[in-house]
C-alpha cells in the first residue's frame, strides 16, 4: 500500500489540467503504472519519489505503445481496459451509466450557480468531469471541476488573441477599489458608469447588472457570456474587457473606457459625415468585425451607437452583447423565429429570425451604419416613430433608396458598395468583412453628382 502522501502526490502530478475523455483515459494508465512502480520498489525495500515514479511510468508506457501517455499526450485506450485490450475489473459493470454525484457535490454546484458567475454550459461540463473521475476512481473537487469545465470550454471556445493581447492586465479588479464618476448610459437591464480605479490610476466603463436583472437566471446567464465572450476579442478596434465579477447581489463588466463619444453622437452633432471620414470609421470597424468573424463571432446589433470613437479618433466596436457563435447551433434555434438587433439596421434574415444567420448579418448592418453616415438618416424610417415594426418590414421587402436623394455629393463608387452591403440576400453581400474593406479601398471618393 502507498501512504496516504504519496496518494495525494499521484493525484495531484496526474490530475492538473485534464479536460477531455482522451486525457482521463491516458493519465489513468500512467497513474496505474507508477502506483505498480512504486509498490514494487518498496516490496524490493528501495526508496522512489513519486516523481521518479511518473517519469519511470511515461517511459515504460512509451516503450510499450509507442506514444508517451502523459495528461496531453494521445492514448489509444479506453477507460476501464488494459493494455491489451481485456476489460478491466468491473469495467463491463460500470460501463453505459454515468456515476451519481453526491448530494454535497451538487448542491455545490447549485450554490455555484447561485453566486453568479457559473454558466449552465459550464455546470453540464464540471459534473460531466466529476462522473468522469469517479468512473477511475479518482476524486476531484467541485471547485476543481468548476475551473477545468471553465477552461475547457474557453479552450473550445478558442481564447481569440490579437494584436494587443500583451496589454491584457492580469490581476482581477476589486469592485472597492472603484469610483463611481458618472452614468454614462443604460440598457434594458443594465446601467454603464464611468469609474476610476485609483490602484491602476485609470478610467474604466464599469456595466452594472440591475439586481432585477440579476435574479432571471436566464439574462444572468446571458450577461455572463457577453462579457466572457467579448473578453475574448482583443484587438485594437475592439471595445476591451477587463473582468466579469459578482457585485453585491448582481454582477459587473468591468471594460475599456472609450472618451471619444459615438459614431451616434457624431450624427446628432453634424448631420452627416463627409464620405472621406465615413470611410475611414467603417473601414476600421470592418476591421474589427473581420477579426471576431475568423475567431467564429457574430456581433448582430452593428450600429451607429454601438461604434466608439476616442479622443484621438481611433475606432472602437462596442457592446457584443447580442453577440454568439457562429456554430453554436442550440443558440441559433433556440432563437429561430425571433428578431434580434436594432430595427434600423437590422438585417433581413434577423426580422425573420432565420436559424442559419452568419456573419453577413453584421456586413449589412455595418451597411445601413455606413448609409446613414454618408446620407445623414438611416435606410428605412417612418413618420411615426413607434411603428418599428414597419421599418423591420422595410428591411425585408422595400428595395434601399439610392443616398443621393438625400446627399447628392455621395461618391457613386459608395453608392455601389452600401447597394452590395445592403442585398436583401445574403449571397450577394460582401462575402466577408474583408471584401468590405477592399471594396472600401478601391472606392474613389471624387465623385460627386453628375451633371449630365
Amino acid at each position: 500500500m502507498l501512504t496516504p502522501e504519496e496518494e495525494q502526490q499521484l493525484q495531484q502530478a496526474v490530475g492538473k489540467g485534464l479536460m477531455t475523455d482522451e486525457e482521463i483515459r491516458k493519465a489513468h494508465r500512467l497513474l496505474q503504472q507508477a502506483r505498480h512502480l512504486l509498490q514494487q520498489a518498496r516490496r524490493a525495500g528501495r526508496t522512489l519519489s513519486v516523481p521518479d515514479a511518473l517519469a519511470r511510468a511515461a517511459a515504460a508506457i512509451s516503450k510499450t505503445h509507442g506514444a508517451a501517455p502523459g495528461p496531453h499526450a494521445p492514448g489509444p485506450h479506453a477507460p476501464g481496459r488494459h493494455a491489451a485490450g481485456r476489460p478491466a475489473r468491473g469495467a463491463r459493470r460500470n460501463e453505459g451509466r454515468a456515476p451519481v454525484l453526491t448530494p454535497e457535490e451538487e448542491q455545490q454546484l447549485r450554490e455555484s450557480v447561485d453566486k453568479g458567475l457559473t454558466t449552465d454550459e459550464e455546470i453540464r461540463e464540471a459534473r460531466r468531469l466529476l462522473q468522469q473521475v469517479r468512473r477511475v476512481g479518482w476524486t476531484l473537487s467541485v471547485r476543481d471541476a468548476l475551473a477545468r469545465a471553465a477552461a475547457a470550454i474557453g479552450k473550445t471556445h478558442g481564447a481569440a488573441r490579437g494584436p494587443d493581447a500583451a496589454a491584457a492586465p492580469a490581476t482581477e479588479i476589486d469592485p472597492s477599489d472603484l469610483r463611481l464618476l458618472e452614468k454614462i448610459g443604460r440598457t434594458p437591464q443594465a446601467v454603464v458608469y464611468k469609474c476610476r480605479q485609483p490602484s491602476q490610476d485609470r478610467i474604466l466603463a464599469v456595466k452594472i447588472l440591475s439586481a432585477r436583472a440579476a435574479r432571471d437566471r436566464e439574462i444572468r446567464n446571458s450577461f455572463i457570456r457577453e462579457g466572457r465572450q467579448a473578453a475574448r476579442l482583443v484587438h485594437p478596434n475592439i471595445v476591451r474587457i477587463y473582468q466579469v465579477a459578482p457585485f453585491k447581489n448582481t454582477l459587473f463588466i468591468a471594460m475599456e473606457y472609450v472618451d471619444g463619444g459615438s459614431v451616434a453622437d457624431l450624427l446628432a452633432a453634424r448631420g452627416r459625415l463627409a464620405p472621406a471620414e465615413a470611410v475611414r470609421i467603417v473601414r476600421a470597424a470592418a476591421g474589427a468585425l473581420a477579426y471576431a468573424h475568423k475567431q467564429g463571432f457574430i456581433h448582430r446589433d452593428i450600429k451607429p451607437k454601438n461604434i466608439l470613437l476616442t479622443r484621438e479618433g481611433v475606432v472602437k466596436v462596442a457592446d457584443l452583447g447580442l453577440a454568439r457563435r457562429g456554430a453554436d447551433l442550440d443558440a441559433a434555434f433556440a432563437e429561430a423565429g425571433r428578431a434580434y438587433g436594432t430595427p434600423y439596421y437590422i438585417s433581413p434574415e434577423q426580422v425573420r429570425g432565420d436559424p442559419d444567420t452568419d456573419h453577413r448579418t453584421d456586413i449589412y448592418s455595418l451597411g445601413a451604419t455606413f448609409y446613414e453616415m454618408l446620407a445623414g438618416r438611416p435606410p428605412f424610417i417612418t413618420s411615426d416613430q413607434q411603428q418599428v415594426i414597419q421599418v423591420m418590414q422595410m428591411h425585408l421587402h422595400k428595395p434601399v433608396p439610392n443616398p443621393r436623394q438625400f446627399a447628392p455629393d455621395v461618391p457613386e463608387s459608395l453608392c455601389r458598395i452600401l447597394a452590395k452591403a445592403l442585398a436583401k440576400n445574403p449571397k450577394e453581400r460582401f462575402s466577408s468583412a474583408t471584401m468590405f474593406i477592399r471594396a472600401l479601398d478601391r472606392a474613389d471618393l471624387s465623385g460627386g453628382p453628375r451633371t449630365t
